[in-house]
């Protein structure tokens, strides 16, 4: 699969249409399996094992069941009633999901969900919000209303109806994430705030900079002190999240099988094929080129219902 080619808008629509997701041209798509179990569909087909690199945004609303994934630096587990968030440019891979699992989802081009959210950066380390039922119930009342209204109507004011839904079911979704958190935050003492920073920068940041030195100036600090902090915090070495989501972006790019190992090394930022091959051995044992060929062998890639988001043009 080439991701390049999804990213083009036209396959973007085409592929909603061949899998009846309501959508607006290739900025907003939704899709979910409201009305089936998950146990109808071939689990191992629908949820792959390998990472993949999201590069608008989604939302999944989770009806029933339990998902397990890791999105960026941490794994997360999503039950009834609760909403993933996944913002552009992260890394997700889901491990697991009940068979009763059932989601409602809605996908987004970049600049037409950042148009619409005003999530703060912290969100990118605490992706999963607990929702009251009541508000839970209102978001999903929201997402049938504008899957209806998406299906039925295509006149010029289609767009700007569906802005004013997602508007109100992504202000329900960050307003419950800024209450749950906000005595966290507020309560944090200076170590703990400094190290929930630097995971929130280095989340912004790795695909460019890979050097502890170059968070700690950011966060006015000496990377001394910033490594013994991110050591106490986490029992890790700080550069130990850095490499963990190169890595991950990595595997992701590999196992797209669109692009050569050179390729990838030029997309993360190494100076050369042979300094990315020896990083990824380093961390991984296998070196890139095996990495293709072992994991190719089982890999399928995600159906199109849960690949969307990836495909959304940036």
């Amino acid at each position: 699969m080439d991701i390049n080619k999804l990213k083009d808008p036209q396959e973007v629509e085409k592929l909603a249409r061949d899998i009846s997701a309501a959508h607006i041209g290739h900025e907003l798509v939704l899709f979910d399996n409201l009305d089936h179990q998950l146990c109808d569909f071939d689990r191992r087909s629908s949820f792959g094992s390998n990472p993949v690199k999201v590069v608008g945004a989604s939302i999944f609303l989770c009806v029933c069941g339990s998902m397990k994934c890791r999105i960026n630096l941490s794994e997360h587990i999503a039950e009834a009633g609760d909403v993933i968030v996944v913002l552009p440019g992260s890394i997700m891979q889901i491990l697991d999901v009940s068979d009763d699992m059932q989601t409602a989802s809605l996908s987004f081009a970049t600049d037409y969900f950042e148009a619409i959210v005003d999530v703060s950066a912290e969100m990118r380390a605490s992706p999963i919000v607990k929702l009251s039922d009541s508000d839970f119930d209102e978001c999903i009342n929201i997402y049938r209303m504008l899957n209806s209204r998406i299906r039925r109507c295509r006149d010029q004011s289609l767009r700007m109806i569906a802005k004013g839904y997602v508007g109100v079911a992504c202000s329900i979704i960050t307003n419950a994430w800024l209450n749950s958190h906000r005595e966290v935050i507020t309560g944090m003492s200076r170590p703990s705030d400094l190290y929930t920073r630097y995971l929130t920068k280095v989340q912004e940041d790795y695909h460019s900079h890979r050097s502890v030195r170059h968070y700690a100036e950011i966060l006015c600090v000496t990377p001394k002190y910033l490594s013994m902090v991110v050591k106490k915090e986490s029992g890790r070495n700080a550069s130990d999240f850095i490499d963990e989501l190169v890595i991950f972006e990595a595997k992701a790019l590999l196992m797209d099988g669109g692009y050569t190992v050179q390729q990838v090394a030029e997309m993360m930022n190494f100076p050369n094929p042979s300094f990315f091959s020896r990083f990824f051995r380093k961390r991984t044992g296998l070196t890139p080129t095996a990495y293709q060929n072992e994991n190719s062998k089982s890999f399928r890639t995600f159906p199109d219902c849960h690949n969307l988001s990836q495909m959304l043009q940036e």
